[in-house]
Formats: C-alpha cells, structure tokens, sequence
C-alpha cells in the first residue's frame, strides 16, 4: 500500500521528520511494500538493468547477436541515457564482445540510424 511505500520513504530519508522508533502491530510496513515497483538505487545494477533490456529486447543471447543485433541494443541503450553512468562505455563493449571505437562507431552511424527510422 501506499502507506507502507511512505514509512520506508521516511525511514530512508528522514522526512518529513527521523523515524527514532516503530510499533507494528499485524502490519509489517517494511515487509509489505506495494504500491512502488521496486526500486533500484545503486547506479551499476541499474546499468546492468538497462544491459539486460536491451538483450531482452533482442531477444538472443550476445553469443548469437549479429552486428544489427549489437546495433539495436546499443541504440536502446543510448536512448535510456545508459551512456551517462561513469565508465559504462567499457562495460558496454565488454559485454557485447566489441572494441569502444566499434561502440562508438555503432553509436555516430547516422545512415544506420535513418534506417531504423524508416523501419
């Protein structure tokens, strides 16, 4: 419930006031949280997230991505601003088996990208 959502907000933050103590009685707000999909807050599982979206959204593991493949996913992963997490770029090209000026060059492809467009 939304409830449960505001008393973790307020735990995590102390706001609108510190949470010093708690009594729950046939309630566990903590365990029971509903109403917010879950949450991710450290930036290298959230890249990883967006990694794993984009091979999903491939629908093949990299081992069998052509270089369309590879294209596509990078694209998507341009356009959830996964390029903006320091040193994602390496970690991109690792996991996709291909050098930075290969991602960099799939990324700046603008006949590639009109393609996609018109597709």
């Amino acid at each position: 419930t939304k409830s449960s959502d505001m008393c973790l907000e307020a735990l995590e933050t102390g706001k609108p006031y510190p949470i010093k103590a708690m009594w729950m009685q046939t309630n566990n707000a903590i365990a029971n949280m509903g109403a917010e999909p879950q949450r991710i807050t450290n930036v290298t599982d959230l890249l990883d997230d967006l990694i794993a979206q984009s091979v999903a959204l491939v629908g093949k593991p990299v081992s069998l991505m052509t270089k369309d493949d590879k294209i596509r996913a990078i694209r998507f992963l341009q356009e959830r601003k996964a390029f903006l997490v320091t040193k994602s770029s390496d970690k991109i090209a690792k996991f996709f088996g291909i050098s930075k000026y290969s991602l960099y060059a799939y990324l700046s492809d603008k006949d590639l990208a009109a393609q996609e467009q018109e597709g």
